[in-house]
């Protein structure tokens, strides 16, 4: 019988049998199966990173708005108001400093936003469904001012209700039209920069029950794997469980409510009030 050639008995040698090459795929399942979550979160990272530098932008603006004009925007509106000028995109608090984050719409859309406010323009001309206020536009659907703080308080006994956010309202429903002032609080009001919370994360299509209202809406965790990203009026940013954020009415956690209030006490907004 003839011998084979050494050439072709070491390519027949060289081959992969069916076994083996299921193995192998195995392996590279198994491998993806494991480097998949790693890069997911890795990617999830990257995103908070990313939002947590549009706060920091948004906060800055801020503090240069009110470097200029001694006060914090209102969050919309003019004086007087009318009804009709709650539709004008230009009277909201984002708005008015959007010429000190560079012009830049996009700085207000979070990284993971998702659903159709994920487009920039969409996320701009935010506005709730038509059945809430007939669909005024309550800004952008990534960002919340802390526009009344931890809601209406009176500060002495019987006292009038009122807000200790940065938009200066002594009630939101201001924002329905009268002639009285809607002028944001005065910079000097506010006692402790450091540790006033300015802007944050929200969705403002829910609401995750606290009672640290961002207008009619509160911080949301939803984008960020519980938690959120927080600007303060000196413009640094901290990030947090939402639990952290949102401190419940009868909570015992003072320092989180002293931080949502411009005089930095920790009140109790009075029954009913939001």
């Amino acid at each position: 019988m003839l011998e084979r050639p050494r050439k072709a008995r070491r390519q027949a040698k060289a081959g992969f049998t069916l076994m083996e090459l299921l193995v192998v795929i195995a392996i590279i399942a198994i491998l993806a199966a494991m480097l998949l979550p790693a890069l997911a979160r890795a990617k999830a990272h990257a995103r908070r990173a990313r939002c947590m530098s549009n706060v920091h932008q948004i906060a800055l603006a801020l503090q240069q708005y009110a470097d200029d004009y001694k006060r914090y925007p209102s969050y919309g509106g003019m004086t007087p108001i009318a009804f009709a000028q709650l539709y004008e995109r230009s009277n909201y608090w984002d708005a008015k400093i959007l010429p000190y984050a560079g012009n830049s719409q996009a700085v207000f859309v979070c990284p993971s936003q998702t659903g159709a406010s994920l487009n920039v323009s969409n996320n701009w001309y935010w506005s709730p469904p038509p059945i809430f206020m007939d669909a005024v536009p309550l800004g952008n659907g990534s960002y919340g001012y802390n526009s009344i703080g931890v809601g209406l308080v009176s500060l002495t006994a019987g006292g009038p209700l009122q807000s200790l956010g940065l938009s200066g309202w002594p009630t939101p429903l201001r924002l329905l039209g009268t002639a009285d002032s809607l002028t944001g609080a005065a910079e000097s009001s506010v006692v402790a920069p450091a540790d006033m919370i300015a802007v944050s994360d929200y969705n403002p299509s829910a609401n995750d029950g606290g009672v640290a209202y961002n207008l009619f809406v509160d911080i949301t965790g939803e984008r960020h794997g519980g938690g959120a990203c927080v600007g303060f009026c000196d413009a640094h940013v901290e990030y947090a469980n939402t639990n952290n954020w949102n401190a419940p009415a009868c909570s015992m956690k003072p320092n989180i409510r002293r931080r949502w209030n411009i005089d930095h006490q920790p009140h109790i907004p009075d029954a009913g009030s939001l």
